[in-house]
């Protein structure tokens, strides 16, 4: 079928995050615990207790005791203010860029939510995005136990693109001034069998057929009935770009995914998705450094997206070519799950079929007539 992957596009019309703006850098300033109190103090307006620091990070449940207590309708703009960067920060640590954690939020993003308004102007879709690529290659590494990031994204990416896998519900069909993701704050019309687990998806994903994926959910009637916040960033949605979010340098290619966008799929450009050892990088290892400086290469490279869209041939089908089939299969592996595992709820009847397609292939590549013959 070829590859598939979460974009910028999906990013803004998903959950109306802005892509388009500011990269959301960091210059990490090392602090004592006294000062970190007293940042907390002048940003949101209350003093933590010891226990609610883990290093540089503040526990969540240290704002929710103060958000209990709602705003007096005479309350003054600061105390206004104060509430809203408790509710930023709660949004940028719980579910945009949270940790295996969940429940702490890093300090460093105090400096942002101080100044609320400057807050429109950065391009938090495209920090989201990076988030989220960063922590699916750290997920796939062997010795990784936990992992965060913004994987409810990724989650309603899949439902919106493979309807096979979709939860039992009835997804909402007006969803008024709200992003797409908005449809599936739904009721549930039941649950999932108690013994599906994930290798019953793997095998399924493995087993995927070109009709049971949609390659373009947004139709422009969909993308036209959106909020326009969900649109303001449409002119780098193609754009092949760095993403960056403070130490972290990710790439945007969607010359890989074009028939997202309606176009024909070529063989894509090669990508070092790793040039200077970018993934080697953390916070923790680089204590004070500056970031944006840092990587004001990359950066600059961003602030060019304007220039650097993809452009291509609209497709009549998306049917991939057989030069691309034959680049695709030579460059990717072709099961999810161990060949040799067993589904119990499906008996014997997927028992190996990903390492079948495995062979298979290899012998299509083979005689590559064969793909002359089927009409592939």
């Amino acid at each position: 079928m070829g590859e598939s992957t979460i974009t910028l596009q999906d990013v803004e019309v998903l959950w109306g995050l802005r892509v388009d703006g500011r990269p959301v850098t960091l210059h990490h300033v090392r602090r004592t615990v006294q000062e970190r109190k007293h940042l907390v103090n002048e940003v949101l307006g209350f003093w933590p207790e010891d226990a609610m620091l883990k290093g540089g990070r503040l526990k969540m449940s240290s704002m929710y005791r103060q958000l209990t207590t709602p705003v007096p309708p005479d309350a003054p703009d600061e105390l206004v203010r104060q509430y809203a960067r408790m509710y930023l920060l709660i949004l940028l640590g719980g579910l945009l860029f949270a940790d295996a954690c969940g429940n702490v939020v890093s300090l460093n993003w105090l400096d942002y939510v101080r100044d609320l308004e400057a807050m429109g102007e950065y391009s938090w879709g495209s920090a989201t995005l990076a988030c989220l690529y960063s922590r699916l290659c750290h997920a796939c590494r062997a010795s990784t136990t936990t992992t965060g990031g913004p994987y409810l994204l990724l989650q309603i990416w899949a439902w919106e693109r493979i309807p096979s896998i979709r939860p039992e519900m009835y997804p909402a069909p007006e969803i008024g001034e709200f992003p797409v993701a908005g449809r599936w704050v739904a009721e549930r019309t039941g649950v999932d069998p108690p013994g599906r687990r994930s290798s019953y998806y793997r095998e399924h994903i493995a087993l995927l057929r070109m009709d049971e994926f949609i390659w373009m959910p947004y139709s422009d009637e969909r993308l036209a009935a959106l909020p326009r916040y969900c649109r303001h960033g449409e002119r780098i949605w193609r754009a092949r770009v760095p993403l960056v979010f403070w130490h972290i340098i990710e790439f945007h290619c969607p010359d890989r995914v074009m028939r997202q966008f309606g176009l024909v799929q070529n063989v894509p450009e090669p990508v070092n998705t790793n040039p200077q050892g970018l993934h080697q990088f953390d916070l923790s290892g680089y204590p004070g450094r500056n970031w944006a400086q840092f990587h004001s290469a990359w950066i600059q490279y961003w602030n060019a997206r304007a220039n650097a869209e993809v452009t291509g041939q609209l497709a009549d089908t998306f049917r991939p070519s057989n030069d691309y089939l034959k680049w695709y299969h030579e460059h990717t592996i072709l099961y999810i799950s161990n060949p040799s595992d067993q589904n119990p709820q499906m008996g014997q009847m997927l028992q190996g079929v990903s390492g079948q397609f495995e062979y298979l292939v290899c012998i299509y590549l083979r005689l590559p007539s064969l793909g002359t013959i089927f009409g592939a």
